[in-house]
C-alpha cells in the first residue's frame, strides 16, 4: 500500500475510533522514515578506488571495482556528488605507499531502484569513473564529478526492460543547512564495512557540538594561522568505516542536514578500569557510540565556490 495511502487510512480511523488515535500516530511514524530510507537508496553512492599499484593478490570477482573508500551523494543533476574529504585523501595515502602514481575513484549506482515486476537487479551498482573537483581540507568535505551523467541518459544499464533500455532510478538529496536541535531524530544511510548492501541507521543528535581549528590567514606569509570554531553535530549512533560521506538526514522531510563523517573513540579497559596498552603509547579502542557530523552548510559553500549552482535548498 502507497504511504500516501497509509496516511489518510490513519486519519480515517482516527475520525471513526478517537481511543485508536495513539496506536494510528505510533504506525504513521516508521511508515515515513521507511519512505525516506526508500527515496535515499536512489540518492547515496558507493565510492570505490583502484590504482595502478602493484597487487600481489589475484582477484577475487571478474570486474575488479577497487578498494572500499567510502559513501557519498549526488546533489546535483549535473552529476556531482559530496563526501568527506578523508575519503578521498585517505585513498590517494593508502594507495601512493604502495607505490600508486595513478589513482582512479568510481562511483558505485545503486541499481535495486531500477529493478521493474520482472527484472530484480539485487544490490547489483553500476560503476562510473568520477573526478575529483576540490577537497575542503579545513571542513572534511570533497567533491566529485561522475564522467557519465545517470541524469541525463549518458548511462545505461544495458539491460532492456519491457519498454525499452532500464533507465536510471536516481535522485538528488535536497539540502537543508540548518543545524537541527538537541533530541531530533536523523537517518544515516550508507555502505558501511564491506557489507555489499545499502544500510540504513536511525538516531537522535545529542549534542551540537563544535571544534575549533587553526586556519591560514588569507593575504599574509605563509604559516600564519588563526583559530576558527566550526559547528558540528554529535549523533548518537553507531557508524562504521564506509559510512564516511553518507547522508545525514531528517528523518520526517528527509532533507539532508549533514555528511557523515567519524566517530567517537572510547578506551577498552579492564575490570579494574585499566587502559589496554599494546604497545608503547598505543591503545586499544573501541567505537563510542557517537557519530561525528558536518552540518551540511558547508557543503553548500564548498558547491558554490565551485560553480555549482543547481542544487536543492530547502527555504527555513
Amino acid at each position: 500500500m502507497p504511504v500516501k495511502a497509509i496516511r489518510v487510512f490513519a486519519l480515517l480511523f482516527c475520525l471513526v475510533s478517537p481511543a485508536h488515535q495513539a496506536y494510528a500516530q505510533v504506525k504513521a511514524g516508521p511508515a515515513s522514515v521507511i519512505a525516506r530510507i526508500r527515496k535515499m537508496r536512489a540518492v547515496v553512492v558507493q565510492i570505490r578506488y583502484s590504482s595502478n599499484a602493484p597487487n600481489p593478490q589475484p582477484r577475487t570477482v571478474p570486474f575488479d571495482v577497487g578498494a572500499r573508500a567510502g559513501t557519498g551523494f549526488f546533489v546535483s543533476p549535473t552529476g556531482y556528488v559530496l563526501t568527506a574529504g578523508h575519503v578521498i585523501r585517505s585513498s590517494e595515502k593508502a594507495a601512493r605507499e604502495k607505490g600508486a602514481t595513478n589513482i582512479v575513484f568510481r562511483v558505485g549506482i545503486l541499481l535495486d531502484t531500477s529493478s521493474t515486476s520482472s527484472i530484480h537487479f539485487s544490490g547489483s551498482f553500476a560503476w562510473v569513473n568520477a573526478t575529483v573537483v576540490d577537497v575542503d581540507e579545513i571542513h572534511d568535505l570533497a567533491l566529485l564529478k561522475v564522467s557519465q551523467n545517470p541524469f541525463t541518459g549518458e548511462l545505461k544499464t544495458g539491460i532492456a526492460g519491457p519498454k525499452g533500455m532500464l533507465p536510471f532510478n536516481v535522485r538528488t538529496a535536497k539540502i537543508n543547512p540548518r543545524l537541527p536541535a538537541d533530541g531530533e531524530n536523523l537517518l544515516v544511510s550508507g555502505y558501511p564495512l564491506e557489507i555489499p548492501t545499502f544500510v540504513s541507521q536511525r538516531g537522535m543528535v545529542a549534542s551540537q557540538s563544535f571544534s575549533i581549528v587553526q586556519v591560514p590567514v588569507p593575504n599574509v606569509r605563509a604559516g600564519f594561522t588563526r583559530p576558527e570554531t566550526l559547528d558540528s553535530i554529535l549523533l548518537d549512533a553507531v557508524v562504521n568505516p564506509g559510512n564516511s560521506g553518507g547522508p545525514v538526514y531528517d528523518s520526517e522531510s528527509g532533507e539532508v542536514l549533514g555528511i557523515c563523517d567519524a566517530y567517537e573513540l572510547a578506551p577498552l579497559v579492564t575490570n579494574k578500569l585499566h587502559s589496554v596498552e599494546i604497545a608503547p603509547g598505543e591503545f586499544l579502542n573501541q567505537n563510542a557510540g557517537l557519530a561525528v557530523v558536518v552540518p551540511i552548510k558547508y557543503a553548500v559553500d564548498l558547491l558554490r565556490k565551485n560553480g555549482v549552482t543547481d542544487f536543492s535548498v530547502a527555504k527555513n
